[in-house]
């Protein structure tokens, strides 16, 4: 066996030019993809930089609705709050209206009885006077006709006429009182 010389010098020959053509064109073939990837890379970036940046507005907007709508819940409770306070003190105040009701109906009740009384006491009264003042007629007519006639049975008898009017007035002055 004999030792091969593995060293060549070039020599030219027509599949050459194809031969270094085709390595070119394998070289331009891995730096369009590296080209590319980093065109791809550099998208990436970008889009995923935008997305973040929308993705903190977004999250800043959504911190900015929560703040707003937490204000509005807090506003709306203290509102409750107030209304509850309020419908609390009409209740009451309902409540304390109905018994003055109550028991102003009971007094008119009462002044109405009352009032029934006196006008009972009133009638009779007046019947009194009535009787009286027949009485008092009939004293001064037989007095005017000289006839004195003796009055026994009849209390009046011994009264004159004056004693007997300021005695209904009495009388009717302490109905009224």
């Amino acid at each position: 066996m004999t030792p091969t010389l593995y060293h060549k010098y070039p020599v030219a020959n027509d599949s050459e030019p194809a031969r270094g053509l085709l390595t070119l064109l394998k070289t331009h073939r891995v730096v369009l993809l590296i080209a590319f990837g980093i065109v791809v890379l550099l998208a990436m970036i970008i889009i995923v930089t935008f997305t973040c940046k929308d993705d903190s507005q977004a999250k800043q907007e959504s911190h900015n609705s929560m703040s707003l709508l937490e204000h509005q819940l807090t506003e709306a409770r203290e509102g409750l709050w107030q209304s509850k306070a309020q419908v609390t003190a009409c209740n009451k105040t309902v409540a304390s209206l109905k018994e003055e009701k109550s028991l102003l109906e009971k007094e008119k009740t009462q002044s109405q009885m009352q009032e029934e009384v006196l006008q009972g006491k009133i009638r009779i009264l007046q019947q009194q006077l009535q009787k009286v003042s027949a009485e008092v007629k009939s004293l001064r007519e037989e007095k005017s006709q000289g006839q004195y006639v003796e009055a026994s049975s009849s209390s009046l008898a011994a009264l004159s006429p004056w004693e007997v009017a300021v005695l209904l007035l009495l009388g009717l002055c302490a109905v009224w009182i």
